[in-house]
């Protein structure tokens, strides 16, 4: 098992494309990706690619990081990281189920109902079964 980190160097998901394509059986990770840093349509994103390129052997951990991170490099709020966290998670658990992302809480609103966006599905295979880990305190 191989598991990548990122704070405020080097992104999470990037060596495990590396790795994904130098090695055959390897369980890849990521410990974890910052639910700050991206939205949680690109996390999906991350980690659908990330299954496919490895053949399904990558497992995508998220967590909140904390302030001095998220405000200090992203420049995000680290305001409510539970209710972030937990939206995400049922937004990215969402479009790994193949599902039209239609998606109304109190931190996401996609699409925006003010906004020209319509909903829509991904556009890559559907991987429901994809492990979410959390980091959590």
């Amino acid at each position: 098992m191989a598991w990548t980190a990122e704070a405020w160097g080097y992104v999470g998901a990037t060596p495990l494309a590396y790795l994904a394509a130098k090695t055959n059986s390897l369980q890849l990770g990521t410990g974890i990706l910052q639910v700050g840093a991206r939205t949680p349509t690109l996390m999906a994103m991350t980690a659908m690619a990330l299954a496919s390129l490895s053949g399904d052997r990558f497992l995508l951990g998220l967590g909140v990081s904390g302030p001095q991170v998220i405000e200090g490099w992203h420049g995000v709020r680290f305001a409510r990281p539970l209710q972030r966290l937990r939206e995400t998670i049922e937004i990215v658990r969402k479009i790994m189920r193949g599902e039209r992302l239609v998606y109304q809480g109190e931190m996401y609103q996609v699409p925006l109902p003010d906004g020209e966006g319509k909903a829509l599905n991904s556009s890559a295979p559907p991987r429901p079964k994809l492990p979410v880990y959390l980091a959590t305190l």
